[in-house]
């Protein structure tokens, strides 16, 4: 309760802490009111698919988070698929680290379908998941047409 109703928290670092999805998603319920969090660090847990949902879900309804740091989480195509969809309208987003999970080509061809229009992200960082040649190639497409990206 104290996250909907905080009006100084700027950053919420929880990052190495054992959370899972059924917390994820109870966070991402709480933050949907929060007009505070600018940065969110939940890296190196395990909020799978589920947790990641949750969060794009939360994205459409917060208007103030601009960092979102998913890295280390066991989020496959399902949770990128969900932040992708999330990227196409959200206008406050500027970084979305999503590294170290385990997005495969069919996950980094949504990113890379939604990030096209997408003019807030400044920086994303999908390294080290399972993208392949077809989602490298997806991503280097989406670059001809994106120009926010810059990392």
């Amino acid at each position: 309760e104290m996250l909907k109703e905080n009006r100084t928290l700027q950053q919420l670092d929880i990052s190495s802490n054992w959370i899972d999805k059924r917390v994820a998603m109870a966070l991402a319920d709480l933050l949907k009111e929060n007009r505070t969090l600018q940065r969110l660090d939940i890296n190196n847990n395990s909020i799978s698919d589920g947790g990641a949902t949750a969060l794009a879900e939360m994205l459409k309804e917060n208007w103030t988070l601009q960092q979102l740091m998913v890295r280390d989480n066991s989020i496959g195509s399902e949770g990128a698929i969900a932040l992708a969809k999330m990227l196409k309208d959200n206008r406050m987003l500027q970084q979305l680290d999503v590294r170290c999970n385990l997005i495969c080509a069919k996950g980094a061809r949504a990113l890379a379908e939604n990030l096209k229009g997408n003019r807030t992200l400044q920086q994303l960082n999908i390294s080290k998941n399972l993208i392949g040649d077809l989602g490298a190639v997806e991503l280097v497409h989406m670059l001809m047409e994106n120009r926010t990206l810059q990392q």
